[in-house]
Order: structure tokens, then sequence, then C-alpha cells
């Protein structure tokens, strides 16, 4: 941490000039476009709002067609703002927002261009755009309180072709916060679990800043990482905007042991040195706020609007904040018409229908000189957070007939002596593992214990897929276990030496390459307890708890109810240690069925 104050140099601070906007909101999205500025949604069914800085200036535009809209984050998208992953309704219980609408602000136009992939919708996500793609990271379903699940879900989104693509997820599930893109990379900070009736205690608050390097890696998309530093303050429910490689964090909420005072905190972060920066005195805004969004302009950061402490108050007014040299105002060359339209990007709603929002589907095939990509397995991925009744677990799974390495089986188990990581540090074997225990499923991420699907401790030899990776942990799981392979979920069966499965190092969670695959066949038991995050860290690999006879999204949905007896009877393994093999037929027709529809 690097503490910032030298005499003889001001901090920076925040401006409040006295123009105000016309509608009050909080809990909306503002976004710098061609040098102007633009708030959009909010509680309630509100009108977008632009301002020119350069003549301190408001207009008023149309109400959106879909009206009510908040959480979330808009984004630039060449001469359109991409909207999406956002949330609808009234508090406690929002919804939903499901569709991603483009908006083009010189005809004050509308486009509905997509509509987010069954089992991946959610609101207060964080999204940016980076290389012609729209990427949302995160979310919440359910909004606040203990019936809502806080997610670490990540998604490609391309306006141009409607294709959406799923990405490994997040390390930390979050709500409420903020991401920005630095470089190849993209910050994610502030923010908090929602999903708990305490929600706004500081406990469920995220201090931990994670970075996802767009960088292909060992054949992967990229990589996530979490930085070392944390944020001195929790600051969830803020604006989050970066100046050339410094961001910023104003406002947001933290429940402060009598009731949620609106902040007026700003925080730095450093992207060049991966530090936070501090002031001395701390730079503080004029007015706490909550629910207030950020956005950059040439070297100035804009807060509009926002609330008082618990939402008693909605405000109309803004602050600035100067870094750099470069000030604020319109691009002449865009508002005059001399900058052409880009053709990146068909600008005609009428020849531009809202596209399909099946994920593209081409050819699977796998190798160890051939890395998996996006373009190589379909499906739609999700991975259910901590306490989730509802959310959909990950599965860019490749379609088609078990793999031919496949025993044939329908298990997806472990042996009974692999190793796993409870929340108090300590290690211990899959068969002494019980419901209600809270075991690692990723980096500094933990989850409850549900259920199993196999609880067998059979001493009949059984088929294992051997994995060892080239930092030396070893793997077994049956062959139609699924794992994580460069980024999507496979059967072990077709892991291959030279792939990139996911591994602990220290604290953290990297991609490392396979060096060998071998068949074992030992008995040991028939182990497999369901996360509520739907994966589990076994021997140091992250795999997911779910098989390739069924698809994780209809296997999870199934397993709803055992969720639900899980969280009223905590102690008791509603599924009593079998699921695919000892199912009633009935059970697996259903499966069945919802798979061939899905």
């Amino acid at each position: 941490m690097s503490v910032m104050g030298v005499q003889g140099q001001s901090n920076p601070s925040w401006t409040m000039p006295s123009v105000q906007n016309v509608q009050r909101r909080h809990e909306h999205a503002l976004v710098q476009f061609y040098g102007r500025l633009y708030l959009i949604g909010g509680r309630g069914d509100l009108p977008v709002e632009e301002y020119t800085h350069e003549t301190q200036s408001w207009k008023t535009l149309n109400v959106p067609p879909f009206g009510e809209v908040h959480h979330f984050q808009a984004q630039v998208y060449y001469n359109r703002i991409v909207v999406g992953g956002a949330w609808k309704g009234s508090y406690p219980n929002e919804s939903n927002f499901d569709s991603v609408y483009m908006y083009d602000p010189v005809a004050d136009v509308w486009e509905l261009n997509s509509t987010m992939p069954a089992g991946r919708s959610r609101g207060s996500t964080q999204c940016v755009v980076y290389n012609d793609k729209v990427y949302f990271v995160n979310g919440n379903v359910g909004g606040h309180g203990g019936g809502s699940v806080a997610m670490n879900l990540f998604d490609e989104f391309d306006p141009r072709t409607g294709a959406w693509v799923t990405l490994v997820d997040s390390p930390i599930s979050r709500d409420h916060g903020g991401a920005v893109v630095s470089g190849s990379k993209m910050f994610v900070v502030g923010g908090r679990d929602s999903g708990h009736d305490d929600w706004d205690n500081p406990v469920w608050a995220r201090k931990q800043i994670d970075v996802y390097d767009f960088t292909p890696f060992s054949g992967a998309h990229g990589r996530w990482t979490t930085l070392t530093e944390v944020l001195p303050e929790p600051q969830p429910g803020g604006g989050y905007a970066i100046v050339d490689s410094l961001i910023v964090l104003a406002g947001g909420e933290i429940w402060n042991g009598t009731h949620r005072p609106a902040l007026d905190s700003t925080q730095f972060v450093d992207t060049s040195t991966n530090t936070i920066k501090t002031y001395s005195p701390a730079v503080k805004l004029n007015t706490p706020r909550n629910g207030v969004p950020a956005t950059s302009c040439g070297g100035l950061v804009f807060v509009v609007d926002g609330s008082s402490s618990m939402a008693q108050e909605e405000y109309t007014t803004m602050e600035y904040m100067t870094l750099g040299g470069v000030t604020c105002k319109s691009d002449p060359a865009f508002w005059t018409g001399a900058t052409p339209t880009p053709t990146a990007m068909n600008p005609s709603a009428s020849s531009v229908p809202p596209p399909s929002s099946t994920p593209v589907q081409l050819s699977s095939s796998l190798s160890p000189t051939t890395s998996i990509s996006p373009s190589t397995l379909t499906g739609s991925q999700s991975t259910s957070p901590e306490s989730s009744a509802s959310s959909s677990p990950s599965s860019n799974l490749r379609t088609g007939s078990p793999s031919a390495n496949s025993s044939g089986s329908n298990s997806a188990c472990f042996p009974g002596d692999a190793q796993v990581v409870l929340d108090d540090g300590r290690s211990i074997q899959m068969r002494e593992i019980r419901v209600g225990n809270r075991i690692k499923t990723g980096s500094n991420r933990f989850s409850t214990v549900f259920a199993f699907t196999h609880r067998q401790d059979s001493q009949r030899d059984q088929l294992y897929v051997e994995i060892t990776a080239a930092t030396g942990p070893r793997l077994e799981l049956t062959p139609s276990h699924l794992i994580y392979v460069n980024d999507y979920l496979v059967p072990a069966s077709d892991v291959k030496p030279g792939h990139s499965v996911l591994v602990t190092i220290g604290d953290r969670v990297e991609p490392t390459e396979v060096t060998s695959v071998r068949h074992v066949r030992r008995s040991a038991g028939l182990y497999n307890p369901q996360t509520q995050d739907g994966n589990i860290l076994v021997n140091g690999f992250v795999v997911s708890c779910y098989t390739e006879t069924v698809y994780p999204t209809i296997a999870h949905a199934l397993l709803l109810p055992a969720r639900l007896v899980h969280r009223w009877l905590p102690q008791v393994d509603a599924l009593g240690g079998s699921l695919y093999n000892d199912a009633p037929n009935a059970f697996l027709a259903l499966a069945r069925l919802g798979q061939r529809s899905a």
C-alpha cells in the first residue's frame, strides 16, 4: 500500500457544481459516451438524462421502452450503449432483467439485441467491454436477503452475432460491485454477497480484488487471479471508474452496528502496480452517497445522484474529481457527424433482429496439441454459489454420447481416500465428509455440503482416471465425472496430457498443464458430495460435482428440493447418498427428458 500526500502537492478532491439534473434516482447507471454523460435506469420508470460538461447543462430524453431497470453497469459499444445484467422490481425481492438492449443516444432509440442464456440470467452484475465483446461477471439472483444468491458467473457476449460463451467462474462471488478494464486486464472491485438476511453486515462485503487477464494462457481464454492487497475499507454499492491506471471507488453503504449510513469514502487502486493508493488526509465525497454510479471522462471522474442513509432520500446532485490534465468535453467529430458509423456493428434494429441466446454450437475436437476453446465445446456453464436454491451449475459441456473411453457407468465419484479442505483449514478424506461441512471449492472460497449423490464404501474394484498435474498433485475420479479443462467442463475420460486443469498453488487457483493420464482400478469406495457451489476442490484440483450423464444445469435443477430440505434441516441428507445409480427409474427418465429438450 502506498501513501500519497507530498508537501506542496494537493490531494485530489471532489468538486460539487451548482448545476443539478432533473430526476432523482439511485441504483442506476452512469456512462460517458463521446464526451457526454448519460444517466440510465434507477428505481422506477425513469427517463434517460444527458449531461454536457462544457456547458454544465442537462437534457431529459425518453423513458426506455422496458421501463424500470436498476443495479447494473452500462458500457459503450461503438456508437451504442449496452444495458444488461440488471434487476427490476422492488426491494428486497428484485427480479432479473433478462434482456440485453442497445441504446442509440443520438436517435434516443432502444434496440433489443439479445437475452441472457437460460441459467445465466442475474442482476447486479459487473460489466465491461473488451476487444468488441461484452463481458458480464458475477451478480445476484433474488435480490437482497437469505432468499437470494450471489453469483460468480462469467459470460462473454458478442452483440454482432448474438453468440454467448461461458467462461470460467470468477474466484469470488459478489453483487453491488464494479468492474473496469486496464490494459488487457479486468479488475473487479467492491461489492458484497447479498444472499444473507444480514446482507449489510461488513462480514459479507468484498475487500478482495479479482483480476481477469484476457491474454490467452496455456490455450485457455484467459485466467483469474486475486490481488494480495485488499481494500482498506469495505465499499459495496458505490461507484467505480478508472482514469489512466487509477481505479476510483466512491460512496456505498455498510452497517455500522446501529444503522446503514451512506459512505463518503473514496479509495484508489493502482493497476500498474496492483497496489492500494491512499492519500493523507483521506479523500471524501462532499455528500455521502449510496447506490451511486461513477464514470470517467477525460481526466475527470463523475458521480451523479445516489441516495442517503438507507435510501431515505434520493439526490439530484453531482460531484467530479480531476485526476488528469484532459478535461471532459463532447467529441466534436462524433457529434457533428464527421465520425462514420462503425462497421463492426449494424446500427439498424430492423436489419439486426434479436439474435438467439443459444450458445454457438461447433464441432468438438480434443487433442493434446489443440487447446479447448469456445469454438470446440458447447453448452451453458454456471456455478451455483453458496446457499443457492435455484441457480444452475457450470456446464460448458460437449454434446454427444459418452466418451468411448468411459466405463459406461453413470457414477461420478471420487475414492474414499481423496482429500478435501474444511473451512477451518483441516484436510480430511472424502469418506469423512458430513452434510453441513463447509469445504473448499476454489481460491478463498468455501461451500456447504447439502447432500451426497454417492456415498458407498464398496469393496469392489472401480475404474478411475488418474490425472497428474505438472506441479505434482494427482487426482483420481470416475471417467464420466466432469473436470475443468481450459475453462470448460469435460469428462475425465477426455483429459489428455498437454491439457490445462485448475490446480491450487498456495492460496491461488492456477491453470496447470497435465503431464500424465492413466486408468487405474482399485477398491476405495464411491463418494460424491454435493456443494451449494456446484464445484469442489479435491486433491488440489477444481472439479464439478456433476457427471456428463445428465447436463449439470438439469441435474442442478433436479436437486432443488434437496437444497430446500437442507435449508430447513441442515444436518439431513435428503438424497440418502444415491442419485444416479440407485434413484427411481422415473427420476432418471425425467433427467434425460430434460437433457434432450435442453
